[in-house]
């Protein structure tokens, strides 16, 4: 075999056997020269798919501050809204997640030269074509940076079922090289409400324990905020699982009352730069840690943790210390003779 051969046949192993038969990675042109990375994932679901790989390939891999949009869809006129989340993210080196069709936040991204990254269902969505009359809602829209596509090697996916990869990409994002800089972006959700496809997203944000901006608009985001501001907290006409979210996790939501560029513009570049109650350590890395104020939390510990390993055999020590003194004290007591009875 020649060398050549051995080569040949090394790198077909490789594509075979290896992580790159998991994606491929394309430069996308839309009508109009713009063009995009385009991320073709065969298998969503693989176990311990290679997301820093991808990221290296990509060039990023450094982090950054996520925003998330959430249920975002054209049909509504956002234009001061996503004017200001381009400001926001611009200021803060931030990059944009949504759904990869048209929104509104593409053009405001384009003139600011932010990344734009579209996670979506490889057969949900279709490819934009040259000197269409016709711009179907689940088009592709160019403005986009980066564009994952998913496949499931068992089952064609549908809507919602791209919302587990999205914000685990959110999340490698904002990790970065955490294991080499110590430091850990941020990942906010703006929740416009505009697509139905939105439960699962609110769910994964209220695990991971990151702010979800509500904004205006929408009709169930429209309900969220007078539920918020009626007397009695009553949420009506929404989704059972949304209510409990918003009864129990009150503080994982925020209202946004106004949708000029200003607010919103504040409200991301303060949670992406302050949020004292938001984890400072990246989710795939943290262990859990006791918090005496958080019954739930106390429950939820694990005592194979190293900290709390740690932390009892610094009070077994400091036990044994204290009791050093009292058994010296005993052993003295237990020598001297006893006290003379008076005639």
């Amino acid at each position: 075999m020649s060398q050549y051969q051995s080569n040949y046949q090394n790198q077909k192993e490789k594509i075979i056997y290896g992580t790159e038969h998991i994606y491929e990675i394309f430069d996308f042109l839309f009508p109009g020269s713009n063009t995009a990375k385009l991320i073709k994932v065969h298998d969503a679901y693989a176990k311990n798919f290679p997301f820093k790989e991808i990221l290296e390939r990509l060039n990023m891999e450094n982090g950054a501050p996520v925003v998330n949009i959430i249920g975002g869809k054209s049909g509504q006129d956002r234009n001061k809204l996503y004017a200001g989340i381009a400001r926001a993210c611009f200021n803060t080196d931030a990059v944009i997640i949504d759904n990869s069709i048209t929104s509104g936040v593409e053009k405001h991204s384009m003139r600011k030269g932010l990344k734009l990254i579209g996670v979506a269902p490889d057969d949900e969505v279709q490819y934009p074509k040259v000197n269409s009359t016709y711009q179907d809602p689940y088009e592709l829209c160019a403005g986009h940076t980066h564009l994952f596509l998913l496949n499931n090697k068992e089952q064609d996916l549908r809507w919602t079922q791209e919302s587990l990869f999205k914000i685990t990409l959110a999340l490698r994002i904002a990790e970065g090289d955490y294991q080499y800089s110590g430091v850990y972006q941020r990942v906010v959700h703006v929740f416009v409400g505009d697509s139905p496809n939105y439960i699962d997203e609110i769910r994964l944000a209220i695990k991971f324990q990151q702010p979800i901006i509500v904004v205006p608009g929408s009709e169930v985001c429209n309900m969220i905020i007078q539920g918020v501001q009626s007397q009695n907290g009553v949420y009506r006409g929404l989704d059972s699982e949304l209510v409990e979210y918003l009864t129990n996790y009150p503080q994982y939501f925020f209202m946004l009352l106004d949708t000029n560029s200003d607010e919103v513009a504040q409200y991301i570049h303060f949670f992406l730069t302050v949020t004292p109650y938001i984890q400072s350590t990246p989710i795939l890395y943290q262990k859990k840690k006791q918090n005496q104020y958080d019954e739930e939390d106390q429950n939820d510990y694990n005592n194979d943790d190293d900290d709390y390993q740690q932390n009892q055999q610094q009070q077994q020590q400091r036990n044994k210390q204290q009791q050093k003194p009292q058994q010296q004290q005993q052993r003295q007591d237990q020598n001297q003779d006893p006290p003379e009875e008076n005639p």
